[in-house]
């Protein structure tokens, strides 16, 4: 049988197809110039085959990919518009040459998509060059080559950036993003997201630059990773499509439109799934995800814009700090430095951690900074989530620093992190901001309460929304009626668990009641019956400014910090908490899994690579609602059910 099998075997032929002068012929007889194929690539997102051809235009080279199967005379004709020769009466030619070409090339992989990934069983990272594996990114959608170089950014970073608590803070956001997608595979970890607050020229986006810079381009051109605000929620969402390890930035929210609600867009970024929805035939689309983080800047809180239910604040974390770059010169030195050195501290960073950790280690690493910042923690129901979270950060300094021998400050590190969430502790007290919003309501909409003076108060013409009390020239206490004017003034800050917030404010004695009631029936307008009024007493407020935060940390924490054996605590806290996983039993319950029905245009379909890579648009449909799946048994905290069901 082999013996058969040698004989039957044909020697292969020799080509019909000379070059000569860098133009091809077949015997004797000119062809056009020759089309060389360079690579024969997979592409490991798509599971493509494609063609790197090169070709000479006007004395320049061309290089096209094309699909495997447009190696065929349809589809070698389209390579005209480049400049190829590929005529239709000598395109069968060079189909043969080509195919001739593809049967002796070796086969290289090249990837879409960035991130963390597995082939044939072997954990590997694609950026430019993927580490832990042979393949490069070809894909269009971030500018992830390399510029300039390590040793530059480094000596940047050393010399503007340490030293400086807010800086180092970005810069460790910035690398956590592989760590995110990581320790996600053991653990569920939605993406972590950061908004960057700050006036004009105070540095927020220099700093979100900087924490970009590690990884790619920090800009908003030539498809940087730093991308805008201004587009529709689904074209944002679009650049986070198969990320799983790199840092997107989002830049100046002044770019969306006036009055704009982040409630919805903020859930769908940090839960990382597009809308399901249907193609033209009716079949389901592949909807894109992602596990990343995002850094967002913005001159004001995105939170004036949203729902202002807790669960919101423990998907996305602002960060307003007193400053961010110490000055104009500092700044404008990051700012030249990252824009000219990019795209190298990232891979270093991803190469050290898959040689030295597994991922088991990772999370064990993970677990430990979660107890040691709650344990030091100010605490409410939510603090255990933010812990997780905030532990990522933690951990990706601690690493960076000995992956990069960067001279972070890890202690200052940490009380960043725990100064930042006892800042948001005190934004969750919902009743707390109710109770500043209304003053504030009050004061801009005065003319529309009348003065109480022994019921001898006159309505006004026009809208009227309750009344006030006086002692003297002070307003003493506001009273508003119970029933549709009080959810009025409140719906008007997006307010909308009205019962918590009465309720806080009755704890607080921010309320005058009747004995057993949480309001007073009183006469609202002389010759009027009684109704419910809300009655809020009229404090002063403490001023909101800022505060030194100082904590004194425990040799368990500095172990951590100083990468030594940490021993097992006996502290225990009597708080209750959900634990990170089951964030994906509440984001399996927000409507994620409906099908929208959209157009059969064209546009509306997704992006796939083309034989000829023509420019193509897409359209996005952002009238679609979001509905809680009645059948879903999976229970949760009632309050983030809540959260989940008033979305639409």
């Amino acid at each position: 049988m082999n013996n058969q099998s040698m004989t039957s075997k044909q020697e292969p032929q020799e080509s019909k197809f000379v070059v000569r002068d860098g133009m091809l012929y077949v015997g004797d007889q000119p062809i056009g110039r020759d089309i060389r194929v360079i690579a024969l690539q997979t592409n490991l997102d798509t599971n493509e085959v494609g063609i790197v051809l090169e070709f000479e235009d006007n004395g320049k080279k061309i290089r096209r990919r094309i699909s495997r199967s447009d190696l065929t005379k349809p589809g070698l004709v389209k390579l005209t518009r480049y400049g190829a020769d590929t005529w239709g009466e000598v395109v069968e030619h060079y189909v043969d040459y080509l195919r001739e070409q593809v049967e002796t090339m070796p086969r290289t992989y090249v990837h879409s998509m960035v991130g963390w990934d597995e082939f044939e069983g072997q954990l590997f990272f694609k950026h430019h060059k993927a580490v832990g594996l042979h393949s490069s990114y070809v894909g269009s959608q971030h500018d992830i080559e390399p510029k300039g170089s390590y040793d530059k950014w480094f000596a940047l970073v050393e010399a503007e950036v340490l030293g400086n608590p807010w800086l180092e803070f970005a810069l460790v956001v910035g690398f956590t993003a592989p760590l995110v997608s990581l320790i996600g595979k053991k653990v569920h970890i939605d993406s972590l997201f950061f908004n960057f607050v700050g006036k004009t020229t105070s540095g927020k986006t220099t700093s979100t630059r900087l924490g970009l810079s590690p990884w790619g381009l920090p800009d908003s051109r030539d498809n940087g990773l730093l991308k805008l605000w201004f587009g529709t929620d689904q074209g944002i969402l679009s650049n986070l499509t198969g990320n799983f390890g790199i840092p997107i930035g989002i830049d100046d929210t002044s770019l969306q439109e006036k009055d704009k609600d982040y409630t919805a867009l903020i859930y769908r970024l940090v839960v990382g799934k597009e809308k399901q929805a249907l193609n033209a035939d009716g079949t389901l689309r592949q909807r894109g995800e992602w596990n990343t983080t995002i850094i967002s800047s913005s001159e004001l809180s995105m939170f004036d814009g949203t729902d202002q239910r807790a669960g919101l604040r423990v998907r996305l974390t602002e960060v307003v700090a007193p400053y961010w770059t110490s000055s104009a010169e500092n700044a404008e030195r990051i700012e030249r430095g990252v824009l000219e050195n990019y795209g190298h501290a990232g891979p270093k960073f991803v190469e050290y951690l898959m040689e030295n950790y597994s991922v088991d280690q990772l999370v064990a690493e993970w677990q430990l900074a979660k107890d040691l910042l709650l344990k030091y923690m100010e605490k409410d129901r939510l603090s255990a989530r933010i812990a997780g979270k905030f532990a990522i950060v933690l951990l990706t300094g601690k690493l960076v620093r000995t992956a990069l021998g960067l001279a972070l400050d890890l202690e200052q590190l940490a009380k960043t992190l725990l100064h930042i969430e006892k800042k948001s502790v005190e934004s969750r007290d919902v009743g707390d901001t109710a109770y500043r919003y209304l003053m504030e309501f009050f004061m801009r909409n005065k003319s529309k309460f009348f003065e109480d003076r022994a019921q001898k108060g006159i309505v006004q013409r026009g809208e009227c929304l309750g009344k006030y009390l006086t002692n003297g020239d002070t307003v003493t206490e506001i009273r508003i009626p119970k029933e549709g004017n009080f959810a009025k003034v409140m719906a008007d800050g997006k307010f909308t668990d009205l019962e918590s917030i009465i309720e806080s404010w009755k704890q607080k004695d921010l309320l005058v009641c009747d004995v057993g009631k949480n309001y007073v029936n009183r006469v609202f307008e002389k010759g009027m019956p009684r109704v419910p009024l809300y009655a809020i007493k009229v404090i002063e407020l403490e001023e909101d400014t800022p505060e030194s935060f100082e904590v004194v940390f425990g040799d368990d924490m500095l172990a951590f910090l100083a990468d030594e054996d940490v021993e097992a605590d006996t502290w225990t806290e009597d708080v209750a908490y959900e634990e990170i996983g089951s964030e994906e039993a509440e984001n399996e319950d927000f409507g994620y899994d409906e099908v929208a029905h959209e157009d059969d245009s064209e546009e509306d379909a997704p992006y796939e690579e083309t034989g000829d890579e023509e420019a193509y648009e897409e359209t996005y449909d952002d009238e679609m609602e979001y509905e809680v799946d009645p059948d879903d048994d999976v229970e949760y905290e009632e309050e983030e059910q809540e959260d989940y069901e008033n979305i639409a």
